[in-house]
């Protein structure tokens, strides 16, 4: 076996440098992985949006096609989700941006909601994150409509 000499290999202080280097790279890459399982906070006037949309007291009606809504809470409403029920299938129906204020009512045309057995209306309440405006669904909250 012949040994050759004169070549040199990597130096201890290059190895080094290129673990470290290798290391950072795995720990960012872990870090934006984690980080995707984690939302981001909504706040809606310096407490949570969740719990904003517990100070939601949106009264509905209908009669026909026409959806009558009365937001009696202290929480602006900014959209709705209309969740039609009829025969065992549920169609949902977006009324987006109907920035409803406090204390105020207003009738929305909703198509195919005459035929509907069930009408159910699930609000949406528009809070801050740490860059950028976001809409919050408030699942928890869902007011049936009866017809009138």
């Amino acid at each position: 076996m012949e040994i050759k000499r004169g070549k040199k290999g990597l130096s201890p202080i290059i190895a080094t440098a290129l673990l470290i280097v290798l290391v950072i790279i795995i720990a960012m890459i872990i870090f934006l992985w984690i980080k995707s399982f984690i939302g981001e906070a909504v706040v809606k006037n310096g407490a949570s949006a969740d719990q904003r949309c517990g100070e939601i007291n949106l009264e509905a009606s209908r009669v026909s096609s026409t959806l009558y809504l009365n937001n009696r809470g202290n929480v602006p409403v900014y959209s709705i989700e209309v969740k039609l029920g009829s025969a065992g299938k549920e169609q949902v129906i977006r009324e987006d941006a109907i920035n409803l204020a406090p204390g105020q009512a207003d009738t929305y045309e909703v198509p195919g909601m005459d035929s509907a057995l069930t009408v159910n209306i699930v609000p949406s309440v528009l809070g801050e994150t740490k860059t950028a405006k976001k809409e919050y669904t408030c699942t928890k909250i869902r007011v049936e409509v009866g017809e009138e």
